[in-house]
């Protein structure tokens, strides 16, 4: 995530869908001094993915595969 962090990618997501989230930074991996750090670090290896609900196991299972941590 770039140009801003979580906050701007998920903003313009939801905007864009017209959508709404919840976010929980107390559950996200990696170690936030602060939500504000969370919400708009710009580290790399982090990536927002829109999946359709019906395949988000199969997304899941993926990741759990090649064990790369997430969160939904």
């Amino acid at each position: 995530l770039s140009g801003g962090g979580l906050a701007a990618a998920l903003s313009k997501t939801l905007i864009a869908g017209r959508l709404g989230a919840k976010i929980n930074t107390a559950s996200m991996p990696g170690t936030w001094k602060t939500e504000h750090e969370a919400l708009f670090n710009e580290t790399t290896g982090r990536m927002l993915i829109t999946v359709d609900p019906k395949k988000s196991a199969e997304i899941e299972n993926l990741f759990h595969l090649v064990k790369i941590q997430y969160q939904i």
